[in-house]
C-alpha cells in the first residue's frame, strides 16, 4: 500500500541532470523519503542531488533542516543499537569530522545510554580530557540520585555534561564527595574533597570517620573491621588511599565540637578520644590539663604520654603540658605530684613569685641522682626549710632544731663546736648562723647543747656491722642465710646438686620433645626405649600418629618440624603421604592469604570434619593460581595440571567426591582439549561430565563435545552378507590390506598374520595376560602396559575400544603416522 502511494509521486526531475543522474531520480521515486535520505548519505555521492530530490517531492523550503533532522534521528538510532562504525561512515559522507560529531553529542545529550555508548568510543579512541571524564563519572553517580537530580532538573530543562560542566568546581567537589561516600564509587575519588568528605563523615558515619584518623596519623591500616554499606572487601586499599591523601586541618578538628554540626556529645567524646591517641587535641581541651588527661585515659595512652606529645603529629608540645600541669598542681597545692614527675619534665626558666617550688623539686631530682654530695644536700635542706618557713628561718629552726644541726652537720669544715666556741660563724645565702643563733635555735633544748659540748671532741665510736643491725632491728636469721659468709664457702648457685635436688624444676618428655626440636632419630630411639618392653598395638599406635599429625599442624610454617615429623613416620615404617599431602595443602592455603595461621591449625586439628571446608578452600587456591587460555601452550597445560593435581590427591585421600572446579574452568574459557584430556586421565563419570559440559560459551563446542560423551555409537550386526559388505569400515580396511575378521569366522580368518582382526586378538591377549581389566585402572597404567606390549599402537587402539577412549586412538597415532586412517575410524568408534 505505501509502495504504490511512493510510486504515485514522482517529482520531475531537472532538465540538466545526466543521464546516470536520471537512473538514481527514477530509482529514488520507487523509495520513501527516509530510504532516500538514508541511501544518499550513507553512498555520500548524491547528497544534494537528494535534497533536490526530496525537497520537490515534500515540497518543503528548508529541506537542509528536514534532512539533518531525518539523519540525526537515524545516527541516534544506530548509536542506540552501537554500531558507531557505520555513524562515523555517515559523518565522514557528510563532510563533517566523525568524533567532533560524536563529542557535541556527548556533551548535548541527556540519554544516559547514549551518553555511555558514545563515552565509551570516545574514552577508547582517547578523545576525552579529564575534565570530561571526571563529569562525565559525575553525572553518571547523579542520575543514580534521585533528590540530586531532582535539584538539576529545577534548574535545568535538559540535564547534560554540558549543564555539569556549566557548575562551579567548588559544586562538583561538594556533590562529587557526597555521592562518593554514598555509592563508593571510585570513579569520583579525584573529586572529593577533604574539609566537605570531613562534614559529610561528620554528619553520617562516625566509623568511617575514626577509620579516616587513625590510617591518616597512624600512615598504617588500621586493624579494625569497618562495616560500611557499598563497600566491598576489595575496595578497601582504593578507601585507603583516598584517606590517605586528604588532609586534616585545625578547623576541621574544631568542627567536631561546632553546634552547626549537632554532633551528639558522645560522639563528640569518640572523635575527640580518637584524636588523642596521636597527641591532637582541640582548642578548648589544649587549654584544660584535666581535659588532656581525661582524653588519653580513654584512649588508652596514659602509660605512653611522653610518646605521644613527642609525635610528628602532636598539636600539644611535653613543653606546654608541663606547663598546664605545674599551673595547675600549684594552684591546687598538689605539688607532691609535681615531686613525682619532676624526672620527666623539662626544668622550666624562674616563673614569678612561685620559681622556687620547681628549683627545690629540681634540687630534690639532682640530690637523688648524687646523694653523696654532702654539700647539695645541706643546700636542699636549707631551701626546703625556707620554703616552709615562709621566709621566717629563726623561727622555723627554733621549733625544729634538728633540722639547723643537719644543715650544720651536712657543712664541710665547720663543726657545732666551733659555732658554740664562737670561733666562726655559717652564712648561707643571706642567712648567717653563730653562736646567738644558735643558742636561741636551742634554748628549750638544755641538754641538746650540754650533749653537743661533751662530745664534741670524742671521735672513737663503737663499730656495728650490718649483719648485727639485721639481726636486731628486723629479726633475720643471718646465720642461716649467710651461713656461706661465716663458715667461708662458696657462694651458692643453681648448678649446686644439692639446691637441684631440692628445687630443680622436673618435667616428664616424650618423643614429641624432640620432634619440636627437629631430632626426629632422637625421637625414634626415645620411642623404642620407651616400649621396649611391651608390644604396641593397634590403638595405640593411633595415639602416636595422633600426636605426630597435632605437632606438625601446629608448627606447618617450620619446615623442619615438619620434616622431623614425616622422617618419624617412615623410621616407625608408616606411610607418610597422608601428612605430606595434608601439609602441602596446609602452606598452599596460608600463602593464599584468605584465613590466618591460627584457623589454618584449628581446621586440620580435625580433618575427617573439616576435609570439605579444607577441600573447598584448597580448590580455590589452586584455581586461582592457574592460567591457562587459548593460547596457552603445552608446558602450561602440564604445569597446570600438576598444580591442580594435588586437589585430586586431597579428595582421593579422603574419599570425597571428583573436584570440578577445573572442568568448569576450562569450560568457561572453551579451552575443550585440557577439558578432555583431564577428563579421560581421572575417569570421570559420564553424567559430571555431561554436566559441566554445559558451561562452556561456544555453543558449537557444546554441542559437539555433549553429543560425543552422551550418545555412545552402537553398531548392529549386519546378518545379510550383502549388508555386510556394504560396511564402509570393512571396505576402508580392505582398501588398506586389511580385513576386519568376525569372531565366529573360520581358522582362515584367525591364522591371517596379517588381517586387522587377527593382530587385535593377539595384541588384546597380550595386553590382558598381566591383570584383568579395571574401568577404574588409570590411564597412565593402561599407556605403559600399551608400550610395553608386543605391538603399542595396535595395543592403544584395542585400549581405545575397550575403554571407549578415544585419546588412546589420537596416541596411536604418535606411534604409526601413516596409519592416521585406520586411528581415525577408531577414534569415530
Amino acid at each position: 500500500m505505501y509502495r504504490e502511494k511512493y510510486m504515485q509521486v514522482k517529482p520531475p526531475p531537472p532538465s540538466q541532470l545526466d543521464s546516470k543522474s536520471l537512473s538514481i531520480w527514477a530509482t529514488w521515486s520507487t523509495l520513501s523519503e527516509k530510504e532516500v535520505a538514508r541511501e544518499a548519505v550513507m553512498k555520500g555521492t548524491h547528497i544534494e542531488l537528494a535534497k533536490l530530490f526530496l525537497s520537490r517531492k515534500l515540497e518543503i523550503d528548508d529541506i537542509n533542516k528536514w534532512f539533518k533532522n531525518e539523519i540525526d534521528a537515524w545516527i541516534l538510532d544506530l548509536l542506540l543499537r552501537k554500531q558507531i562504525y557505520r555513524v562515523m561512515h555517515i559523518f565522514n559522507n557528510m563532510g563533517a569530522d566523525p568524533i567532533t560529531e560524536m563529542l557535541t553529542m556527548f556533551l548535548d545529550t541527556s540519554c544516559k545510554e547514549l551518553r555511555q555508548i558514545v563515552g565509551n568510543h570516545l574514552m577508547k579512541h582517547e578523545k576525552l580530557d579529564e575534565f570530561q571524564i571526571r563529569n562525565w563519572h559525575l553525572l553518571s553517580a547523579i542520575e543514580n540520585q534521585p533528590d540530586i537530580l531532582m535539584k538539576l532538573n529545577e534548574k535545568y530543562i535538559s540535564v547534560n555534561l554540558k549543564c555539569i560542566s556549566q557548575e562551579s568546581d567548588e559544586w562538583r567537589s561538594n556533590i562529587g564527595t557526597e555521592l562518593f561516600f554514598r555509592m563508593f564509587d571510585f570513579h569520583l575519588k579525584t573529586l572529593v574533597n577533604a574539609k566537605m568528605a570531613w562534614s559529610c563523615l561528620l554528619r553520617t558515619n562516625i566509623d568511617l570517620l575514626k577509620y579516616w584518623i587513625n590510617l591518616y596519623y597512624s600512615k598504617n591500616i588500621p586493624q579494625t573491621v569497618i562495616n560500611v554499606p557499598n563497600l566491598d572487601i576489595e575496595n578497601i586499599e582504593q578507601l585507603n588511599e583516598v584517606f590517605l591523601n586528604l588532609e586534616i586541618d585545625e578547623e576541621m578538628i574544631s568542627q567536631v565540637t561546632d553546634e552547626k554540626y549537632s554532633v551528639d556529645q558522645e560522639l563528640q567524646a569518640e572523635i575527640l578520644n580518637e584524636f588523642a591517641k596521636f597527641g591532637i587535641f582541640n582548642n578548648c581541651d589544649r587549654k584544660s590539663l584535666l581535659l588532656v588527661i581525661r582524653r588519653l585515659l580513654k584512649s588508652d595512652k596514659i602509660n605512653n604520654i611522653d610518646e605521644v606529645l613527642t609525635g610528628t603529629m602532636s598539636n600539644l608540645s611535653i613543653r606546654e603540658f608541663n606547663k598546664l600541669l605545674i599551673d595547675y598542681c600549684e594552684k591546687n597545692n598538689l605539688l607532691s605530684i609535681l615531686n613525682v614527675c619532676y624526672p620527666d619534665f623539662i626544668k622550666l626558666d624562674s616563673r614569678g613569685s612561685n620559681s622556687r617550688t620547681i628549683e627545690i623539686i629540681s634540687n630534690n631530682y639532682d640530690l637523688s641522682r648524687n646523694i653523696n654530695n654532702k654539700q647539695l644536700l645541706r643546700n636542699n635542706i636549707f631551701d626546703t626549710a625556707i620554703f616552709l618557713s615562709k621566709n621566717n628561718l629563726v623561727d622555723y629552726f627554733s621549733s625544729y632544731p634538728l633540722i639547723l644541726l643537719s644543715i650544720i652537720f651536712f657543712t664541710e669544715g665547720i663543726t657545732i663546736d666551733d659555732l658554740l666556741s664562737n670561733r666562726t660563724s655559717l652564712k648561707i645565702k643571706d642567712f648567717e648562723i653563730n653562736r646567738e643563733t644558735l643558742l636561741f635555735c636551742l634554748k628549750d633544748y638544755h641538754h641538746l647543747v650540754h650533749f653537743c659540748n661533751k662530745f664534741s671532741n670524742i671521735n672513737d665510736f663503737t663499730s656495728v656491722n650490718h649483719y648485727e643491725l639485721l639481726k636486731k632491728h628486723a629479726g633475720i636469721q643471718v646465720g642461716s642465710i649467710f651461713r656461706y659468709v661465716f663458715e667461708k664457702t662458696a657462694l651458692p648457685n643453681f648448678n649446686s646438686p644439692e639446691l637441684i635436688q631440692k628445687y630443680g624444676y622436673k618435667k616428664e618428655i616424650d618423643f614429641t620433645y624432640f620432634l619440636k626440636n627437629c631430632r626426629p632419630l632422637y625421637a625414634y630411639n626415645f620411642f623404642k626405649l620407651q616400649y621396649l618392653s611391651q608390644e604396641l598395638n593397634e590403638i595405640d599406635y593411633m595415639n602416636c600418629l595422633e600426636k605426630i599429625y597435632k605437632v606438625a599442624f601446629q608448627n606447618f610454617r617450620c619446615k623442619g618440624i615438619t620434616v622431623s615429623c614425616i622422617a618419624f613416620l617412615e623410621l616407625l615404617q608408616k606411610k607418610s603421604y597422608s601428612l605430606r599431602l595434608q601439609l602441602k595443602s596446609a602452606n598452599i592455603i596460608f600463602n593464599s592469604g584468605k584465613i590466618s595461621e591460627a584457623e589454618i591449625q584449628e581446621l586440620f586439628s580435625d580433618i575427617s570434619a573439616n576435609c570439605e571446608e579444607i577441600y573447598s578452600l584448597l580448590e580455590t587456591c589452586i584455581i586461582e593460581n592457574i592460567n591457562l587460555d587459548i593460547n596457552s601452550s603445552g608446558p602450561d597445560l602440564t604445569e597446570a595440571l600438576k598444580s591442580y593435581s594435588i586437589v585430586m590427591r586431597f579428595c582421593t585421600s579422603h574419599k570425597l567426591q571428583l573436584p570440578e572446579l577445573f572442568l568448569k574452568f576450562c569450560a568457561e574459557r572453551d579451552l575443550w582439549l585440557p577439558f578432555l584430556i583431564y577428563a579421560q586421565i581421572y575417569n570421570y563419570p559420564v553424567d559430571i561430565i555431561c554436566k559441566l559440559v554445559q558451561n562452556f560459551d561456544s555453543k558449537s563446542l557444546l554441542e559437539h563435545i555433549g553429543h560425543a560423551i552422551s550418545h555412545e555409537i552402537q553398531l548392529e550386526e549386519v546378518k545379510n552378507p550383502l549388508m555386510r559388505e556394504r560396511d564402509s569400515r570393512t571396505s576402508l580396511l580392505s582398501r588398506l590390506g586389511m580385513r576386519l575378521t568376525d569372531s565366529s569366522g573360520g581358522s582362515s580368518d584367525m591364522s591371517s598374520h596379517s588381517s586387522y582382526g587377527s593382530m587385535a586378538n593377539s595384541v588384546s591377549s597380550d595386553f590382558l595376560e598381566s591383570d584383568t581389566l579395571d574401568y577404574q585402572t588409570n590411564l597412565l597404567e593402561v599407556l605403559i602396559k600399551c608400550h610395553n606390549s608386543v605391538d603399542p599402537p595396535k595395543a592403544l587402539l584395542f585400549a581405545s575400544r575397550y575403554y571407549k577412549s578415544s585419546l588412546l586412538a589420537v596416541l596411536a597415532n604418535s606411534y604409526e603416522p601413516d596409519s592416521v586412517i585406520m586411528n581415525w575410524v577408531t577414534w569415530l568408534e
